[in-house]
């Protein structure tokens, strides 16, 4: 098996010690690019292992609003989305199939 992780959550210094992660208006941007960097590493990976294509984002509202409006279109690429909490926790969502494996390497 073989991990592509592509991973957003920058903050701005003015944000820091909130939630806010990107302002409204970057979210979509943040989002998309995130999306088009998991294509093209599907798109150019070429590997005798089974490859995993990950998404990994800090485990705030404002991103997860976002990334839920494309979950179905995300499981049908195969990406698993992952969050990543305060305390350093792990949330992985993503198709079934693809959820199991990675549960049995935790």
């Amino acid at each position: 098996m073989e991990l592509f992780i592509e991973s957003r959550g920058n903050q701005a210094n003015k944000n820091r010690g909130t939630d806010i992660v990107f302002d409204s208006s970057q979210l979509d941007i943040q989002v998309s690019e995130q999306v088009n960097q998991v294509m093209r590493f599907q798109q150019s990976t070429s590997t005798s292992f089974i490859p995993i294509f990950f998404m990994a984002n800090p485990d705030v509202t404002s991103i997860k609003k976002r990334i839920a409006k494309i979950n179905d279109g995300l499981d049908k690429l195969k990406i698993v989305g992952v969050w990543v909490n305060k305390s350093s926790q792990i949330t992985i969502e993503g198709p079934e199939a693809i959820k199991e494996i990675i549960s049995q390497l935790l």
